[in-house]
């Protein structure tokens, strides 16, 4: 049975309009279109997750706390910029990876891709748009902070996924 052919049972599978193929009883299809907006879906959950998170920490942690003679400071500069986009980064990609919906979650690629591209993408822009500005520092630790706060997403998604798993069992 090809892509978009009719089975023996009469039924359209793979193709055809979105929602009428299996899994629409279920609401969740398996065409390209769905596989697309589950995406779109998780990033723009991750959006929001990373810009709540980002005016969290500026209202709550930079600004009360930054002085010129603290971002002097490496440990300071760390505690004030870095640890808050690692946190942002990490509630962001676990945020979209949480509501990346099967079956788009069993494809490692895809999921990575769902949880992973908002704060990546950020990271990009924000190094892109300031580069002139930058010094190698800051460049290597809000680098190492997003790709450490996307780790320990991925791998809480992943516990959250086998306590899921062993639950249901």
């Amino acid at each position: 049975m090809g892509f978009g052919r009719r089975a023996d049972d009469g039924h359209l599978y793979g193709g055809g309009s979105p929602g009428r193929g299996p899994g629409a009883a279920a609401g969740r299809g398996t065409g390209r279109a769905d596989a697309f907006f589950a995406l779109v879906r998780s990033w723009a959950v991750g959006i929001v997750v990373l810009l709540l998170c980002s005016v969290f920490a500026t209202l709550a942690v930079f600004e009360p706390l930054a002085s010129a003679q603290r971002l002097e400071s490496l440990g300071w500069r760390v505690f004030l910029l870095h640890l808050p986009a690692t946190v942002g980064s990490g509630l962001a990609a676990l945020a979209a990876a949480r509501v990346h919906p099967e079956p788009f979650r069993s494809s490692p690629g895809g999921h990575l891709l769902a949880c992973l591209a908002v704060p990546l993408g950020s990271l990009v822009f924000s190094l892109v748009t300031s580069w002139e500005v930058l010094l190698p520092e800051g460049i290597w630790l809000s680098t190492l902070a997003v790709l450490a706060g996307c780790l320990a997403a991925v791998a809480a998604d992943l516990a959250l996924d086998r306590r899921h798993d062993r639950q249901a069992v």
